[in-house]
C-alpha cells in the first residue's frame, strides 16, 4: 500500500496495474498475519467486482476461472492457504450467491 493509500484504493489501483481492468470493492474478508520466519506480512481481502475492461496480464504468467472446490488442488503460497482457510465459510457463502467461480493469477 501507498502511503496515505486505503485497502480499497490499492486493491482498485493494483488490479488496474497488473490485470488493466476496473473493479469496485463490494465486501472485505477477514485479514490474515502471517509468519514466513524471515518476514511477516499482512493479507486484507477483498471481494470486487469487475466494472470495466478486458484482463491482460502484465505481470502474471497465467490465468484461469477455477471452481471454488478446486482451490486445494492449486500451488498456492502458505499465507494465502490460509487466508482461504479463515475466509472459507465467507467464500462459500459470497460464491453460493454468484456464479461459483474465482478469478485467479499467479
Amino acid at each position: 500500500m501507498e502511503l496515505n493509500e486505503t485497502s480499497e484504493q490499492c486493491i482498485v489501483r493494483e488490479v488496474e496495474e497488473e490485470l488493466c481492468i476496473q473493479i469496485k470493492p463490494i465486501d472485505r474478508l477477514l485479514p490474515l498475519e502471517f509468519d514466513y520466519g524471515i518476514k511477516q506480512i499482512r493479507l486484507i481481502p477483498l471481494v470486487c467486482e469487475i466494472i470495466s475492461g478486458e484482463i491482460t496480464l502484465t505481470e502474471h504468467l497465467a490465468l484461469r476461472w477455477v471452481d471454488y472446490g478446486e482451490w486445494e488442488t492449486l500451488d498456492w503460497s502458505g499465507a494465502d492457504r490460509e487466508l482461504i482457510r479463515l475466509n472459507r465459510e465467507n467464500l462459500s457463502l459470497l460464491l453460493s450467491q454468484q456464479t461459483g467461480s474465482v478469478y485467479l493469477t499467479q
